[in-house]
């Protein structure tokens, strides 16, 4: 085995799939590190060398996914386009993401249901809100300077379309047949 600094990165990420699938599947809290390394197909003994605790598996996989949609976030400020094209491909992207993946949606609930119980992932997540408002309030101060908008309270807008966003998804997690993500999305724009 390699020393422990030598981590695979290939390896972690299997193991953070496999939580992923886990976790969708049973929740954080019915999830065992039994289950992960059946999943992942690899011994205890790899599963604890990348990971001490289920929690820092959990911690992991939340920073993995909260990094991916910060990217994604952050093109949106330099990408071309109005304000409104451009939130209207990230929206479209996000719903189609989440209807092709449904697993995303349940591990939402999840992460969000966790950060009551694990203060790291209560952190990730007020992190991840924040950062949203930060860069929907950069994209509509943008179409304000541009002249494509015309906002009264620019932060409060921001607030608003995260907690549509996120409540929608969740919402449409549960299995609530009235949420059309994409029309949500759509219409909240």
């Amino acid at each position: 085995m390699p020393a422990r600094g030598e981590r695979s990165n290939e390896r972690r990420a299997q193991i953070l799939q496999a939580a992923a699938a886990v976790y969708a599947r049973q929740g954080i809290d019915g999830a065992r590190m039994d289950d992960i390394v059946v999943e992942a197909g690899l011994s205890k003994g790899t599963l604890y060398w990348y990971f001490d605790s289920k929690d820092d598996i959990t911690i992991a996989l939340v920073e993995e996914m909260i990094s991916g949609e910060f990217g994604q976030l952050r093109q949106l400020l330099d990408a071309e386009g109005t304000v409104i094209e451009r939130l209207e491909r990230f929206f479209e992207m996000h719903a189609a993401i989440l209807q092709t993946n449904p697993m995303f949606g349940k591990l939402g609930i999840e992460f969000y249901a966790i950060s009551g119980k694990l203060d790291k992932v209560h952190e990730l997540v007020r992190r991840y809100f924040d950062e949203f408002v930060d860069v929907l309030l950069a994209l509509v101060k943008q179409g304000e300077e541009r002249g494509e908008l015309r906002v009264e309270r620019p932060r409060e807008l921001a607030v608003n379309l995260v907690a549509l966003i996120e409540g929608s998804t969740l919402l449409w997690a549960l299995g609530i047949k009235e949420i059309d993500l994409a029309a949500q999305f759509r219409d909240a724009i």
